[in-house]
């Protein structure tokens, strides 16, 4: 079975390499539900629950003007539309990128959740 190298950021806590299966259900588990991919840049993909601000979970980092809440972990887009492991530079920038755990309050996190609504 095929396992990717992540990088895994916990609330209130240091991000962490982390190797986890390629697998649906190992995703779930490390973010604790339903996965959202959220693209950083044309290779870095965030994963986080995407039911994470209605859940309750807290605030974790943001990212621009959004707030991700609950764990969450970073990995590489591949070329065929899978996910792929970062390399080691991708690993040390996005150690370094998340390094410093965020104080968010939890209604700020509640302030945050939104739908948008686009018409056909």
């Amino acid at each position: 079975m095929k396992s990717l190298i992540c990088v895994v950021v916990p609330v209130g806590k240091a991000p962490y390499q982390h190797e986890i299966p390629d697998t649906l259900e190992a995703m779930q588990q490390l973010v604790g539900g339903l996965i959202e991919p959220v693209r950083l840049s044309n290779r870095l993909i965030l994963i986080c629950d995407e039911e994470a601000k209605i859940n309750g979970k807290e605030g974790n980092r943001r990212i621009g003007s959004e707030i991700i809440a609950g764990q969450f972990f970073i990995v590489a887009d591949g070329s065929d539309g899978d996910f792929e492991s970062l390399d080691k530079y991708e690993v040390a920038a996005m150690l370094s990128r998340f390094a410093t755990p965020e104080n968010i309050p939890p209604e700020e996190v509640e302030d945050s959740i939104k739908m948008t609504f686009i018409e056909w």
